[in-house]
């Protein structure tokens, strides 16, 4: 179905919905009082919807809400006594339905009851919090869509605007789904002043100072520590006491981790001194339990390396990367740092050594000084190396065009029978039009490898190197060695009726 289609389709369901709402008023309207009366009977007889919408209505006008409310928090308990559960394959599963209560919490917001819809919004997120990392999108959507009702109703409650803006930002730390995002968006209304804003970062600095430090890193706990160490600095900000920013940053930072905050932090304040010694400080202490901080730190020292024309520095930050990590990015990033601080030639080379033996540079030979973050040999990462590294040594003579040195350096590591990884394809591409040859018989037993499978799927992938193998023989006035490998590969397999299909698309030739 097209889209002007799809819209067609909607106009008329929207167009005989209001026929039938309007045809549906005038039978009504035509009825008596008893008649009326005696339907509704009928219809809240029939239909449990109808009766319950009719016994909420009367509770809610008839002033008797705190009746209603009770309904609500056991209609709660319901929802989140079962553990939910969901098949995606088969689309089966147990998920609460949370549309009654999203109705209810609707209509008690519409009629001014913010503070009971506050107190149910308590009791399901006391309740349902530690379910929801068992619904699947829609369950955690649901209840989201709830507390979306709740955080309306919060500004017209009767708490006072501090004790708002804590509810909401008790929330939010507790929140690991992210469902109450738009509870950051709420307490930054202009509804809160600037003492507000004070009032409540008083209140989370009492919290941090009073707390224990969580011990294991990657707990709960310290996750809980950092979210409310943000919302401290974001009441910093509304507060407009943004000097007690990097103060509050420098007694958190090895609790909460927060060593990037506070380096760029110190950095916007012209404090690069502090800010260099704290990403060396930090990086000592996440270098082996969260590598991925300890790595923007080291980058950070180098960008002010750089910045401040320390260029041999610089380059000595791109040697760790290059060794900690070799690869062709890495090696090109080096040769440039180190042409930059005017020592090319000598890295290039002790960087190429260490591909090919593994061994670091001696002191002696080598143009760079320590970095400030230099970890002591004994301390280094110990990974998986295999010196020769030939497969990096490929890659950079193909980044750098080098193909003779590419097919001396494939052909070292093709003795080690290695075949069909993905630089052998980067090899056979890179080549293809400096040695023909060699593009052609790494393809060939590539597709070799591709129909030994015996798969229809296999086949298909090893088309696609077919067409490869075509257009250097078409380019090389080679019209008659592709034909021959098209009959070889008929005759040779010539029970595969799928890999024949393939040939045959190939050649251009119909299948009979």
């Amino acid at each position: 179905m097209s889209l002007n289609e799809c819209g067609d389709s909607t106009s008329r369901s929207e167009t005989r919905y209001t026929e039938a709402m309007t045809e549906t008023e005038s039978i009504l309207d035509r009825k008596s009082r008893e008649e009326l009366l005696n339907l509704l009977i009928e219809l809240a007889d029939r239909f449990q919807d109808v009766r319950q919408h009719i016994l909420d209505n009367e509770q809610l006008t008839g002033g008797r809400v705190d009746e209603l409310v009770d309904t609500l928090k056991g209609e709660i308990r319901d929802l989140t006594t079962d553990s939910p559960w969901f098949d995606p394959l088969s689309s089966e599963g147990s998920l609460p339905d949370f549309s009654y209560l999203q109705y209810h919490l609707h209509a008690l917001f519409d009629r001014g009851y913010a503070d009971e819809v506050l107190e149910l919004g308590e009791e399901l997120w006391s309740r349902g919090g530690n379910l929801v990392g068992e619904f699947n999108d829609y369950g955690m959507m649901d209840m989201a869509s709830c507390m979306g009702i709740v955080l309306e109703a919060l500004p017209k409650s009767s708490l006072s605007p501090p004790e708002q803006m804590l509810w909401a930002i008790d929330r939010m730390v507790e929140d690991d789904y992210s469902m109450l995002d738009d509870a950051r968006e709420l307490i930054r209304q202009r509804t809160y002043t600037r003492d507000h804003w004070r009032e409540v970062s008083d209140i989370l600095e009492e919290r941090l100072r009073t707390t224990p430090p969580p011990g294991d890193p990657d707990s709960l706990t310290r996750y809980r520590r950092q979210e409310l160490l943000e919302r401290l600095l974001d009441c910093y900000k509304h507060a407009g006491w943004t000097n007690r920013v990097i103060p509050r940053l420098e007694e958190e930072a090895d609790t909460c981790l927060c060593y990037t905050e506070l380096v760029s932090a110190l950095l916007k304040a012209r404090r690069r001194e502090q800010a260099r010694e704290w990403c060396i400080h930090g990086y000592k202490k996440t270098r082996d339990d969260a590598w991925g901080i300890a790595s923007n730190l080291q980058e950070r020292l180098r960008t002010m390396a750089d910045q401040e024309g320390r260029y041999d520095m610089a380059a000595a930050y791109r040697a760790k990367d290059f060794f900690d990590q070799p690869s062709s990015v890495n090696f090109e990033k080096l040769c440039k740092a180190a042409q930059k601080a005017g020592c090319g030639p000598p890295v290039r080379n002790a960087a190429l050594a260490y591909l090919e033996t593994g061994g670091q540079p001696e002191l002696k030979d080598w143009p760079l000084p320590a970095s400030e973050v230099d970890v002591p040999t004994a301390e280094r990462r110990k990974g998986w190396r295999q010196f020769p590294d030939i497969d990096t040594l490929i890659d950079i003579a193909i980044r750098e065009k080098r193909f003779d040195d590419v097919v001396s350096l494939y052909g070292r590591r093709n003795k080690k029978k290695q075949l069909f990884r993905e630089i052998d394809k980067k090899t056979a591409k890179a080549v293809a039009e400096t040695h023909p040859d060699i593009a052609l018989t790494i393809w060939r037993s590539i597709v070799d490898d591709l129909i030994a499978q015996v798969k229809p799927k296999a086949y298909q992938e090893a088309s696609g190197y077919l067409r490869f193998m075509k257009k250097v023989y078409m380019n090389n006035g080679l019209d008659m060695k592709w034909q021959e490998l098209l009959n070889e590969l008929r005759i040779t397999h010539k029970a595969k009726r799928r890999l024949m299909e393939v040939l045959d698309r190939l050649s251009r030739k119909k299948t009979r």
